[in-house]
């Protein structure tokens, strides 16, 4: 009897119908996830630069590329971003038979003396002609390690890309090897640390809508980039709650001499580095608010030695903007409101117009 002739297409083996059948689930949800990390690694993060943390990335954009001519780039931290209107500043310094100065308020909220480090050498990259740096008499105390968030958005920013070849963990003190490696890391690293960013910013965006009195700021306004629209009542309990966390929060540094040596040799190599760099360093000690100053007067001989100090050995100009303000010019115990706003920027048109 004739034998049946085999099939061309053999039934597959269950073994081999099972793998099937799995990598058939498998393949879409595979898709998926690939589009998903490419989703946050080209869309997500360069859109919104890393959640709440998205003015370190815009900063490491804009210093990409050099500044215009006659620019003016003012650092520090929230109290500079809160007090500066260039605008303002720019009427006030500028003169019809000058070229036009044009002031960039580059502040960063929580911007210490270890952070200013960080970003110094690529602002200096993209050539300013003037480096305002807002300073506190907390410069001469507290060496603070880097918020882990904001390390791995300096990353992404690419500030350390225009890092001298010899910097090492130890040149950051009280940066712990983890907050240092931050600072390093790839973009991998920080798409995988930023993963649940997007829901954050969400988080946050929802309760400053619910706290009310503060202004939704682009990440990229080098301009006016306040976000504090109120001002608390000075019989307010929260000022004095603001007032009471303060001078907690300043007891425990200001009389730490280990530390005052390590921000004062930083600062001095932070103005030494703005000199070099072909810019004019300008030291403004920032505006005090009247029932804070008192907290100060252990420290404050010392700071405007070190200011003096570098007056000379690099040419700083120094100003003093502590006791500008009246009471009635701050929004809080710390952050200048509108009127303080106008003071200080003004202010600082009027020293740009002599320095420049």
């Amino acid at each position: 009897m004739k034998q049946p002739e085999p099939s061309p297409n053999p039934p597959p083996e269950p073994a081999l119908r099972a793998w099937r059948t799995i990598m058939g689930l498998l393949l879409p949800v595979a898709l998926g996830a690939a589009a998903a990390l490419a989703l946050q690694v080209w869309v997500v993060l360069p859109s919104l630069g890393l959640g709440n943390l998205e003015r370190i990335a815009a900063l490491g954009h804009l210093t990409a590329e050099p500044f215009p001519p006659e620019s003016v780039v003012a650092l520090g931290n929230s109290v500079t971003a809160e007090g500066l209107d260039a605008a303002i500043a720019e009427q006030s310094a500028n003169a019809p038979d000058r070229p036009p100065l044009r002031v960039w308020n580059c502040a960063l909220s929580g911007c210490g003396i270890n952070e200013q480090r960080v970003i110094m050498p690529r602002v200096l990259a993209a050539k300013p002609k003037v480096v305002i740096l807002g300073l506190q008499p907390e410069q001469m105390g507290y060496m603070d390690n880097i918020n882990l968030d904001k390390c791995y958005a300096y990353a992404y920013g690419g500030f350390p890309a225009n890092w001298p070849a010899d910097w090492k963990l130890f040149h950051f003190p009280e940066l712990t090897p983890t907050t240092y490696d931050a600072l390093r890391s790839t973009r991998w690293q920080q798409t995988i640390h930023f993963r649940n960013q997007p829901l954050i910013q969400l988080n946050e965006s929802l309760r400053r809508r619910g706290l009310g009195g503060f202004r939704n700021t682009p990440a990229n306004n080098w301009r006016n980039p306040y976000e504090m629209e109120f001002s608390l009542p000075h019989d307010d309990p929260r000022l004095d709650q603001n007032f009471a966390n303060l001078k907690a929060f300043k007891k425990r540094f200001l009389d730490d001499a280990s530390a005052k040596r390590q921000r004062s040799a930083i600062t001095r190599e932070i103005t030494n580095m703005i000199s070099a760099a072909g810019a004019r360093p300008v030291l403004v000690l920032l505006p005090i608010h009247p029932k804070m100053r008192a907290e100060y007067d252990n420290v404050w001989p010392e700071f405007q030695k070190l200011c003096g100090e570098l007056q000379l050995e690099t040419g700083a100009r120094i100003a003093d903007a502590s006791e500008l303000l009246t009471a009635a010019d701050f929004a809080d115990a710390v952050h200048p409101n509108a009127a303080g706003r106008k003071k200080y920027s003004e202010f600082l048109g009027h020293l740009l117009r002599e320095v420049r």
